[in-house]
């Protein structure tokens, strides 16, 4: 592979922009990783009404923390993720 890379448009006779489609897994990231991996790490979502020690959480993963009256009763916390839906964690 190159050491760098320029960033390119594709463009039609008319002038119209090309958008190519590829597949997660065939495009590779600085870091080696290929997108399809990248994704899997920041796919999770936490919604808690009590803090999480940051020690605890997940890498990738989005917190979202419920303060006040509406907060949801006995700690309780919903995950979220694309792959298995929304679950209630106790």
């Amino acid at each position: 592979m190159a050491g760098r890379y320029l960033p390119t448009e594709l463009q039609s006779p008319d002038g119209d922009v090309i958008y190519p489609h590829t597949q997660a897994d065939i495009v590779w990231l600085p870091d080696g990783r290929n997108l399809l991996e990248t994704l899997k790490d920041k796919s999770g979502i936490v919604i808690s009404s009590v803090a999480i020690p940051v020690d605890q959480r997940t890498p990738g993963t989005i917190y979202a923390f419920i303060e006040g009256e509406t907060a949801v009763p006995e700690a309780a916390a919903a995950m979220a993720s694309p792959a298995v839906g929304y679950k209630m964690i106790r």
